[in-house]
């Protein structure tokens, strides 16, 4: 009896910006590092898209590595194969450049929205991982408005506390990282929601707010 083939419904990329400046070395508030509670749920994520088959069909990811340089880790791939063993953020150096992490996730989206199949949605989703701390949120305006008068273009991120922080601080990150995304709806804290890998129509009508 041959296989029967799922129709793919749409076509949505998930661009996961990880932040490995050296700040994440610090303890989060569940007594893992940040750089570990991070990679924790990032791993967990991405066994969600391979949980059945129409998941696995309709949406593929890349991984890009920010920090004084930033790099793409993983290039618009279908195929998960990670394990909690598996070491995701490479480099732990600061300044952080978030500005060029951008830039390049910007480019995997493009190419990607490029590719165009017929009667076949296209979305991104670009989620950054971090604390927020030593980002230069001045920096960011420019491309961070190109990137949500995209209506194709979701941002979405998880933001990351320090154990024993500073608050004035973390709430200075935090707001930061809050007023980066799409809406409110697509900000989290020390965890990431399963809902990001349906398609986001909800969140349309506010695709525009800028910083």
């Amino acid at each position: 009896m041959s296989k029967i083939i799922i129709p793919r419904s749409f076509d949505q990329l998930f661009i996961f910006l990880l932040d490995c400046g050296d700040s994440m070395y610090e303890y989060s508030c569940i007594k893992l590092s940040k750089r570990k509670t991070a990679q924790k749920e990032l791993i967990s994520f991405l066994c969600l898209l391979n949980k059945n088959e129409w998941i696995a069909i309709n949406n593929s990811y890349a991984i890009v590595n920010f920090y004084n340089k930033s790099n793409i880790h993983v290039d618009i791939s279908q195929s998960v194969c990670f394990n909690d063993d598996l070491e995701l953020f490479k480099y732990f150096y600061n300044p952080k450049n978030i500005t060029e992490g951008l830039t390049i996730a910007e480019e995997l989206a493009v190419r990607h929205l490029a590719n165009k199949e017929y009667g076949i949605h296209k979305s991104v989703v670009i989620v950054l991982l971090s604390d927020g701390c030593g980002i230069s949120e001045q920096d960011t305006i420019p491309i961070i408005n190109r990137l949500k008068s995209n209506k194709q273009i979701t941002i979405a991120s998880c933001f990351f506390e320090t154990l024993g922080g500073d608050r004035d601080g973390m709430n200075e990150a935090a707001n930061f990282l809050k007023k980066v995304c799409s809406s409110e709806l697509t900000f989290w804290v020390n965890s990431l929601h399963e809902r990001l890998i349906f398609e986001m129509d909800y969140d349309r009508p506010n695709r525009h707010r800028k910083l």
